[in-house]
């Protein structure tokens, strides 16, 4: 869990680099992979990595949404470089509000899925959530034989 909101903001920056990494890359010709019938294509799960934490900001820790972002997600990129761009919004806006919050608003009691939390959680479960998708993207790479990117350290392509 989170104390302070520099931690938060700081956790969220490192936490994105990550991301931009992974959906970085994709390769373009490879957007329509899927693992199989009932999973995501990689451009779908691209997105959901980037539109969940409009979810998680409009709806759990219900903060308002600027136009700015609404029209930003409003329509699946095509390309790395606009899901990126989007990306790039939802963070901007993402650390705009959380660097307006204190540590009391980290430690408000709320709910998320019937469990008891606080904000300060629910950002935690943003990320959380995060990583996971990522990890999934991590092995939509390797299964597509796509070169994969460190997360939390050095990937086996890297240190070839």
């Amino acid at each position: 869990m989170f104390t302070d909101i520099q931690g938060v903001v700081s956790e969220c920056i490192a936490e994105n680099e990550l991301t931009r990494k992974l959906l970085d890359a994709v390769p373009a010709d490879q957007y329509g992979w899927r693992p199989n019938p009932k999973g995501r294509t990689a451009a779908d799960l691209m997105w959901h990595l980037i539109t969940s934490r409009r979810w998680f900001l409009e709806e759990q820790l219900k903060l308002p949404i600027s136009d700015k972002m609404k029209l930003a997600l409003a329509k699946t990129p095509s390309t790395t470089e606009h899901m990126l761009e989007a990306l790039d919004v939802v963070m901007e806006e993402e650390l705009g509000h959380l660097r307006g919050k204190d540590e009391y608003w980290l430690r408000e009691d709320t709910e998320f899925f019937g469990r008891n939390t606080t904000l300060g959680g629910l950002v935690y479960a943003m990320i959380k959530h995060e990583a996971h998708h990522r990890g999934q993207l991590s092995a939509y790479l390797r299964a597509m034989g796509a070169r994969v990117p460190g997360v939390y350290g050095e990937s086996a392509d890297e240190t070839e």
